[in-house]
Formats: C-alpha cells, sequence, structure tokens
C-alpha cells in the first residue's frame, strides 16, 4: 500500500490519487469550469477512491464533466456538481 500522503475531508489518499486529482482540476479550469481541489476529491470520493484510482486520466475528466445528473443516477445525489463557468 502506498503512503497517504494528503487527506482530503478526512480520507487519506495516496500521492498516485492526489496527483490525479490535481491534474483532472487543471484539466476541468483549461475547460472553462469552476474546479478545486476540494470539490474534485469530494466528487471522487462520491464513486470511491478505490475505483477511480482504476480510471485512466480520460475517464477521470468524463466523470467530473458529467456533473450532478451522472451522480445522481450512480446513487451519489449529494456529490457536488463542478459545472462550466
Amino acid at each position: 500500500m502506498t503512503k497517504p500522503e494528503k487527506t482530503f475531508l478526512g480520507v487519506s489518499v495516496s500521492r498516485n490519487l492526489k496527483t490525479r486529482i490535481t491534474k483532472v482540476t487543471a484539466t476541468q479550469k483549461k475547460l472553462g469550469r469552476k474546479a478545486t481541489v476540494s470539490s474534485v476529491a469530494e466528487a471522487a470520493m462520491s464513486r470511491g477512491l478505490d475505483s477511480l484510482a482504476l480510471l485512466s486520466d480520460e475517464e477521470l475528466t468524463s466523470f467530473f464533466a458529467q456533473g450532478v445528473k451522472h451522480r445522481v443516477k450512480s446513487g451519489f445525489p449529494n456529490a457536488p456538481v463542478i459545472s462550466a463557468a
């Protein structure tokens, strides 16, 4: 198991996952969407960190870009929305 580096909302995550969350945040900002590392991490936790670590960068970006409709269908209606600016 990788040593946890960062805690998001009380959950320790690996360095690899932290890096991926940071990359997704940067990608969302480049696309003109409002995104923070905390909001992306919270959305990631709605999916489950274990399954999130298995997603490709494209799948991660797609997941965060889909917004609340996708997460409601997935059973996470309270997950944050990362909406267009």
